[in-house]
């Protein structure tokens, strides 16, 4: 999911076919820093490789967001329903990961760091805001939260919630 929808005078009908650039200056940039390869192959690659999976083909919706929905092989799911499922089996939460990385003290950026995670605007949405919001960290200062000194901790609850993930 993108926020911004598709750019003007592209359809999602044209997904794949045809390349409208929404800011010319930064994709010419990006080619010429090697950093993309051609404008207008990521619809077609994306297409390609889920057919090369054996997946549906994605499906893409826009509006004010632009988001595209992948839905897995359903030979490989049915595979993973049929397994016995165990506790090591089990993806690990988001939280659950979060309060882990967390010792004492923690910058967003050594807890993000701590995590593996390079984009801080997924961290900031998926995991520290979500973590916040359920009172299993806290800021150490609060009153101003892009203060440079701040630092997240856990709360009682996030140590009790972590304690009961860590039970048999």
């Amino acid at each position: 999911m993108s926020p911004g929808g598709l750019p003007r005078g592209l359809t999602l009908a044209e997904l794949g076919h045809k390349s409208v650039r929404r800011n010319a200056l930064i994709a010419d940039l990006l080619h010429r820093i090697g950093f993309i390869e051609k404008a207008g192959t990521g619809i077609r690659h994306i297409r390609e490789n889920v057919r090369a999976q054996g997946c549906a083909e994605p499906e893409f919706e826009s509006g004010s967001f632009f988001t595209a929905t992948f839905r897995p092989n359903p030979d490989v799911r049915a595979r993973a329903d049929e397994q016995p499922r165990t506790p090591a089996a089990d993806q690990v939460t988001r939280e659950v990961r979060l309060l882990r990385a967390i010792s004492g003290e923690m910058t967003r950026l050594q807890i993000q760091q701590a995590l593996g995670l390079t984009h801080s605007g997924h961290f900031r949405a998926m995991y520290l805001r979500p973590a916040l919001e359920a009172g299993l960290i806290e800021m150490t200062v609060p009153d101003k939260p892009r203060s440079k000194n701040q630092r997240y901790r856990l709360t009682t609850a996030g140590r009790e919630y972590l304690r009961r993930t860590q039970e048999p």
